[in-house]
């Protein structure tokens, strides 16, 4: 799983998984639980601190990323760079996901719904805020 959207999703899983295991009393099963959510957490920072590649965009640093059960957001950040109107429209288009329609609630398909681009005096910031169709 080398897709940082699988590993946010993963990572609330196992946090829902630990949560049980302790209204359930399985402090064993807590604390492997606990080890998992270290080791993903270790892998996205990894990630965060070399060069991306974000949809076809060579970016400086992921700054920021955070989220709740259903919903996550990254603040992505593109030193040096200045980006017409028309090439924000191009991030948005690329990096936009959308859910494909189902006859039932809850599928679990993760969507984005904001996405927001701005220049800076040091480069572009991106947001980008997905959720999960729970």
């Amino acid at each position: 799983m080398t897709n940082l959207r699988a590993k946010y999703e993963l990572l609330k899983i196992y946090e829902e998984i630990v949560d049980e295991c302790i209204k359930r009393n399985l402090p064993d099963k807590a604390e492997l639980g606990l080890e998992k959510i270290k080791e993903i957490k270790k892998e996205i920072r990894k990630r965060n601190k070399r060069k991306n590649i974000y949809m076809n965009y060579t970016c400086s640093e992921i700054v920021g990323y955070g989220g709740s059960y259903d919903s996550f957001w990254e603040k992505i950040f593109f030193e040096g760079e200045h980006w017409t109107d028309e090439e924000k429209d191009q991030f948005i288009a690329a990096n936009w996901i959308t859910a494909k329609p189902s006859q039932y609630d809850c599928t679990g398909q993760v969507f984005t719904w904001a996405i927001n681009v701005f220049n800076t005096p040091n480069g572009v910031v991106a947001y980008i805020r997905n959720a999960i169709d729970v």
